[in-house]
């Protein structure tokens, strides 16, 4: 399916299952098993790069309802660093270039909890990606998000 080049030597076995299954559905295009690895009560999942806020279960299946069925079968999603636990963890991934245009490696701190997602925030580099794209994609300036909710995953 996606090249086998994590490195999941500081994650626990529990937390590189749980990535495998995301990735492996997320890169199968697969809506319904990709968002089963989200919290249908508590979810933040920001782009942090374009300033893209998702506060909702039902926010983020619409994006990827609309985007995943026209990604072609050769596009893929693929960790390569998986650092922390089935509580939480900062995951290094990438998205081939046939997923938007142009390769993007991410760098993503996630929150878990009940084993579900319930905070994702990722942050890119635009430059593999397209400077001027991404710049044309970002929110401006005076409505960028803020508020990351840190607080949700407290305690």
């Amino acid at each position: 399916m996606f090249p086998e080049i994590v490195d999941a030597s500081h994650a626990t076995p529990k937390a590189a299952e749980f990535f495998h299954s995301f990735f492996t559905a997320k890169s199968r295009h697969d809506v319904d098993a990709t968002m089963n690895h989200f919290s249908k009560t508590t979810l933040t999942y920001i782009d942090a790069t374009l300033g893209w806020p998702l506060y909702t279960y039902d926010a983020l299946k619409d994006v990827f309802v609309q985007y995943m069925p026209k990604w072609p079968s050769s596009g893929l999603y693929y960790p390569t660093l998986i650092l922390g636990d089935e509580h939480g963890a900062l995951v290094a991934m990438t998205d081939t270039q046939e997923l938007f245009g142009g390769e993007i490696r991410s760098l993503a701190p996630i929150d878990i909890k009940d084993g579900k997602v319930i905070r994702w925030i990722d942050y890119w580099d635009g430059r593999h990606f397209g400077a001027e794209l991404a710049a044309k994609m970002r929110t401006p300036a005076d409505k960028f998000p803020t508020n990351f909710k840190e607080s949700t995953s407290d305690g």
